[in-house]
C-alpha cells in the first residue's frame, strides 16, 4: 500500500459505502500516523496504512480502540480485497493493548486539537494534530527510530513542543533504559538543554 491522500480517500469512503451497506453504526475514528499527517498536509509522504488511536463515543468521548467492532472490521476487509491492500490497512495497532497510546494516556487536551472530516455518513475521521504527531513520533522515535524521527524532524518542533512531547513519554515510561534513550535522542537532535532538564 502507497497512500496518497487520494489513495487515502477513496479507502475511506468506500468504508463508508460497505458500511451503509451492513446498515452499521456510523463509526468516529480518531487517526494519527502518516495517514493523520498527510490528512492534516504535515507532511507529504505516502504511508502504509490507517493507524487508530481511538474512537468517540455517543457523548463524543474517547474510547479504546480496541476490540475492533465486528462490522468495521468486515467493512475494511471488504474494502482491502476491492482495492487490493494489505487486511491490515487499517488497524488498531497503536492502542491494542496495554501498553498503548490510548490506555497509557494521550497527550492532555488532545481531542481538542483534533480536526473531523467525513467521508460519507458512516465514517467521521478526527485528525490528529501537529503538536500531538510531535508527542507520538517522540515516542516512537525512542522505541523504533528509522522514518519515525525522520517525521519528527521534518515537523519542525519548537523547543517547548519538544520539551512537552519528552515530558509526557516519561508519564508513560520513566524506566532508567528508557530516559536514558530519550535523552540521547533528544541531544542526537541538538536539544541538549532539554536533555539536561529531564529527571533522571
Amino acid at each position: 500500500m502507497n497512500t496518497s491522500v487520494e489513495d487515502l480517500d477513496r479507502a475511506l469512503r468506500l468504508l463508508s459505502g460497505h458500511l451503509r451497506l451492513m446498515n452499521a453504526d456510523p463509526i468516529h475514528m480518531v487517526v494519527c500516523g502518516g495517514a493523520a499527517l498527510l490528512a492534516r498536509q504535515l507532511i507529504g509522504r505516502p504511508t502504509q496504512d490507517v493507524d487508530l488511536v481511538a474512537f468517540l463515543d455517543e457523548q463524543e468521548e474517547l474510547i479504546s480502540p480496541s476490540p475492533f467492532p465486528d462490522a468495521l472490521e468486515k467493512a475494511a476487509h471488504a474494502v482491502a480485497k476491492t482495492l487490493d491492500l494489505p487486511l491490515d490497512w487499517l488497524n488498531n495497532a497503536a492502542s491494542c493493548d496495554e501498553a498503548g497510546l490510548f490506555q497509557r494516556g494521550l497527550p492532555a487536551g488532545l481531542q481538542s486539537r483534533l480536526i473531523r472530516r467525513d467521508y460519507g455518513d458512516a465514517v467521521h475521521a478526527y485528525f490528529i494534530s501537529r503538536l500531538d504527531q510531535i508527542h507520538f513520533k517522540l515516542l516512537a522515535a525512542v522505541n523504533v527510530g528509522g522514518r519515525h524521527l525522520t517525521d519528527l524532524m521534518q515537523l519542525h518542533p519548537k523547543s517547548i513542543e519538544l520539551e512537552q512531547a519528552a515530558r509526557w513519554t516519561i508519564l508513560r515510561d520513566n524506566s532508567e533504559p528508557f530516559v536514558h534513550s530519550l535523552k540521547s535522542v533528544l541531544e542526537s537532535l541538538g536539544y541538549v538543554d532539554i536533555a539536561e532538564k529531564l529527571p533522571g
